[in-house]
Formats: C-alpha cells, sequence, structure tokens
C-alpha cells in the first residue's frame, strides 16, 4: 500500500521511517547493542556488533571483527570501546 511505500522508499533515502519514543530506562543517553559471533566449527571466526547512536534508538553503527589468533575477549571489548567512542562523537556525551 500508500503507506509501506512511503516508509520503504524513506529509508531508503537514509530517512527515519519509524522512532521509538518515551522508554523508561531511556531518559539519559542510552546506548543499546547488540552482538553475534560467527562460528565455524569448533573455532570462533568473527564478531559484529550494532550499537544504537540517538535517543530514539533509530540510527545505529555497526562492526564486524575478525578474531584470528587475538583473544576472544580483546576484540569484543575493542569493538565496545569503539561503540562507545562513535556515542560520544555523535551526541557530545557518554552512554550512561
Amino acid at each position: 500500500n500508500r503507506q509501506q511505500n512511503t516508509h520503504l522508499n524513506k529509508a531508503k533515502l537514509g530517512g527515519i521511517p519509524w522512532t521509538v519514543d518515551n522508554l523508561p530506562f531511556a531518559t539519559k543517553p542510552t546506548m543499546i547493542m547488540g552482538v553475534n559471533t560467527l562460528l565455524k566449527g569448533k573455532e570462533k571466526r568473527s564478531i559484529t556488533m550494532v550499537a544504537s547512536m540517538n535517543a530514539n534508538f533509530s540510527k545505529y553503527w555497526s562492526t564486524c571483527k575478525h578474531i584470528g589468533a587475538e583473544d576472544e575477549v580483546k576484540v569484543f571489548s575493542s569493538c565496545i570501546k569503539d561503540a562507545i567512542a562513535e556515542f560520544k562523537a555523535s551526541n557530545k556525551t557518554f552512554p550512561v
């Protein structure tokens, strides 16, 4: 229908088709993060992360890092550090 096409086109052009407002935990600068580890056999190969960058949780930052011989905790910590730095650059404050 027409409304679905409008939302789809808006998203494709970089707009925000919808927002999330009035969440009880979002009264302060808040970041929601999602993490996935890609497994191949018993070896862990990469970590992907996405993190919200604005108050309406409608803009996101993402990364994918290869684990290789590095410690998984170091790679995961690096992802978190990068997400927080991007949040700070976008919002002029750290998430709480």
